[in-house]
């Protein structure tokens, strides 16, 4: 399990599982220490579960309360990916300029498509950043772009 980001009362995971070792999955938690923080978390998880677009993440959420502090702590599982835009973009500084233009482009060209159907759902995406965008890679070309 590799961390990706923690802010407030949430954690992001890079996380294989041990019935599908070769795949990589993405693990959101989020610890909810108070009423407001519960309907908030359990709205996006309902949000997430109602939308369907091939550039927003899909997901699987389970609420577990055995932890010290007795808190609720949803663990919500999403899709397969091999990277996030911030290691891509690591990456792509390193091809020639053009090429460069293009990758930055393509994954512009689909997070704007997930940002179009959030909207027209009358949802705002509020924290958009290089460790919420997950890509799918083949042959090390980007060939999915994710909103998270």
């Amino acid at each position: 399990m590799k961390q990706l980001n923690a802010r407030d009362n949430r954690s992001i995971y890079l996380v294989k599982l041990k019935h599908v070792p070769e795949k990589q999955f993405v693990l959101k938690k989020i610890v909810c220490g108070d009423e407001d923080t519960l309907k908030l978390t359990m709205s996006e998880v309902t949000t997430m579960n109602s939308l369907s677009h091939e550039n927003l993440i899909s997901s699987h959420c389970d609420m577990v309360e055995n932890n010290p502090k007795m808190l609720p702590v949803f663990n919500i599982l999403m899709d397969e990916f091999q990277a996030t835009a911030q290691s891509r973009l690591t990456e792509v500084a390193k091809l020639p300029k053009k090429t460069q233009l293009i990758e930055k482009l393509l994954i512009l060209l689909q997070c704007a498509r997930g940002i179009r159907c959030l909207h027209s759902n009358g949802i705002m995406h509020r924290d958009i950043s290089p460790d919420n965008i997950f890509l799918n890679l083949e042959d090390k070309k980007v060939t999915r772009v994710v909103l998270s």
